[in-house]
């Protein structure tokens, strides 16, 4: 009986010290700003952007018809809109998977950038969605998903591939890509 009694009184001092850390710890992350997440790329972001235009933790920075030498050239400016934790999440379009050998500089651009900055930011790459093919007459989602395995295939340990082009399942607009990545990227935030 004592030992039931001591052996209670342990749990019970246990259960204190637990609940009494959990809310220290949660005091000090209710107090801490919440991470954000930046999207760097081309104007394939332009529909994302206005989707979550009124959510404080995503930011934009894209230009229209830009692929990788605008982003090397503008990669002090971004860096400047994000703090150690943030989220930075690069997507490219259609206009960059035309040249399947450049797969080679991309790989490249995203692991440096990885090893020079991923230990203050969680880098992200996401998939080139695909193409209503009927719709615009054009056979490129085999390129598509060749340029995607690539860059996925090559990507250094330290950055997240969000594969959105197998999770829009034959569905061409940009609404449920937005919500694929918000919610991966939210996850995170």
């Amino acid at each position: 009986m004592i030992k039931r009694k001591l052996f209670s009184s342990l749990l019970l001092l246990c259960s204190l010290i637990f609940v009494g850390a959990t809310i220290l710890d949660a005091k000090k992350v209710l107090a801490q700003e919440p991470q954000k997440a930046l999207f760097v790329g081309d104007d394939t972001l332009q529909e994302l952007s206005v989707i979550t235009k009124d959510s404080p933790r995503f930011q934009w920075f894209y230009e229209k018809r830009k692929g990788l030498t605008w982003v090397r050239s503008q990669e002090k400016e971004f860096l400047k809109k994000v703090k150690q934790g943030d989220v930075i999440v690069f997507s490219f379009g259609l206009g960059e998977v035309s040249n399947y050998n450049r797969t080679s500089e991309y790989i490249s651009y995203f692991n440096k950038f990885a090893k020079d900055n991923g230990k203050k930011y969680k880098v992200y790459v996401k998939s080139v969605d695909p193409v209503d093919e009927a719709k615009y007459g054009i056979k490129v989602n085999d390129k598509i998903r060749a340029w995607n395995e690539q860059i996925q295939k090559n990507l250094s340990g330290n950055i997240t591939f969000i594969d959105t082009y197998a999770g829009l399942g034959g569905d061409y607009s940009t609404y449920p890509m937005a919500i694929i990545m918000t919610e991966l990227v939210a996850n995170d935030c």
